[in-house]
């Protein structure tokens, strides 16, 4: 029972550091959609998703890297971690003529917050990494949930008082990753890791052969969830964009309960990997899992009108239309990513990357022919894309015998997809509410 013990807790940390973290984020929605308009939260909502197109490449994804293998208690740790960060400052200083290679081509607003904000993010993400992959969980969720107070402390001084608008968004996710970043250096002991100049091209080639694969696989998830709004953008302008981006941190609370969970789980998985009842313990793992999403993805769905009313301004009301599909999707990429860890732990990034690659194209091809007319068609893409993804692992997955019950998987899935559909055509549906939660019960 060990294993599980360890999963519940850290799940159960993880969980509060997430859960407190994301319902501040969910709490500065009503604050983004009074003080920023629908052309407005387009602009940085692009803008900081380009940012996140560029991290991975720059950097080679290598917090990832570190964190793998962290965990693994044969490997040096100090050696992994400067080696690391060696990747890491190399990475930063090719994002200043990257920017300016993308100014020539789209002028750029805010340029040296831009530097500022993806240098603090960099380093905040590669101390995090480090730190929970040392095993000091407690440190790494509490300094989530700092770092999201941080950020509500300032949006609200800069956006809400002295009303900075874009130019203050921007800077208070600047000033909140500094400051976790600081945490993690001081409390984690980070700086104890500067002591020794140590340069291994033998360990730095090692994390790239396990890191590189895993670029074109973000960036693949990139072009599945993001890649949209930007086409929404050129066929039918900034306020309909903003407008799906309002509905995109909506649907994040899918994201919020899967994310509880993924990070403990990316940790069990790795650890109870080598261990003679895996298939038990994946087994049982993925059936409470998924029965905990279908349910909570249910209600959020079918309360999503009300969710739509108290935590935005009247003015993104038109949100609505896109909810229902991006709550369905985010179900379905809960699961892919659950499948994901599997494929990480066994140290299979390639499959990760080529199932995710496939989606992305399929998910390119379907935005440019249907938001060309509807605008809804960037949501549905983007759910076909991620069903196919997940359909990829689960048939490539024969190193792990996970034990499920197929058809009533896939008959619960349709189930939520009708529901979806019904709740994009229709606002109030709460007599449907309660049946759809009847039968996925059942």
């Amino acid at each position: 029972m060990g294993k599980y013990r360890r999963l519940f807790n850290d799940t159960l940390i993880y969980g509060l550091g997430n859960f407190l973290s994301k319902l501040i984020m969910v709490l500065l929605i009503p604050l983004y959609t009074k003080e920023l308009n629908a052309a407005q939260f387009a602009y940085v909502d692009l803008l900081t998703n380009l940012l996140e197109l560029l991290y991975p490449i720059l950097t080679f994804s290598i917090a990832d890297a570190v964190f793998r293998y962290i965990i693994d208690k044969e490997k040096d740790t100090i050696t992994i971690f400067i080696n690391g960060f060696y990747v890491l400052l190399f990475g930063n200083f090719l994002l200043v003529p990257t920017l300016f290679i993308i100014n020539y081509f789209y002028p750029l607003e805010n340029f040296l917050v831009l530097i500022l904000l993806f240098l603090s993010n960099s380093l905040k993400s590669f101390f995090s990494q480090f730190t929970r992959g040392i095993g000091k969980s407690s440190l790494f969720a509490l300094t989530g949930i700092l770092n999201a107070l941080f950020l509500l402390i300032f949006n609200f001084i800069l956006l809400s008082h002295f009303h900075l608008g874009v130019l203050g968004y921007l800077i208070s996710i600047v000033f909140s990753n500094l400051i976790a970043t600081l945490i993690l250096f001081y409390k984690a002991n980070i700086y104890v890791y500067f002591r020794k100049i140590i340069f291994r091209t033998t360990v730095i080639f090692d994390m790239l052969k396990y890191s590189v694969p895993l670029i074109p696989n973000t960036l693949s998830w990139w072009f599945v969830n993001i890649f949209s709004r930007y086409v929404v953008m050129y066929f039918h302008g900034a306020s309909i964009t903003g407008l799906l981006s309002a509905a995109a941190r909506i649907a994040g609370i899918i994201n919020l309960l899967s994310q509880i969970f993924q990070q403990a789980w990316q940790y069990s998985s790795a650890v109870e990997f080598s261990s003679d009842d895996r298939n038990i313990f994946f087994s049982n793992v993925f059936r409470y899992y998924s029965l905990l999403l279908i349910f909570f993805g249910s209600l959020a769905i079918s309360f999503s009108p009300l969710i739509v009313k108290y935590f935005l301004n009247t003015s993104y009301s038109r949100a609505i239309e896109f909810i229902p599909f991006l709550f369905l999707s985010a179900i379905i990429g809960a699961y892919c990513y659950f499948f994901s860890s599997l494929y990480m732990a066994n140290m299979e990034s390639k499959i990760i990357m080529h199932s995710t690659l496939i989606g992305a194209i399929i998910n390119i091809v379907l935005t440019v022919i249907m938001v060309r007319t509807i605008a809804i068609g960037a949501v549905i893409s983007i759910f076909i894309s991620n069903c196919v993804i997940l359909y990829i692992r689960v048939k490539r997955l024969n190193f792990i015998k996970i034990n499920y019950n197929f058809s009533s998987w896939i008959s619960s899935l349709i189930v939520l997809t009708l529901q979806a559909i019904l709740w994009t055509k229709e606002e109030k549906n709460h007599l449907w509410s309660f049946v759809f939660i009847i039968v996925l019960g059942i």
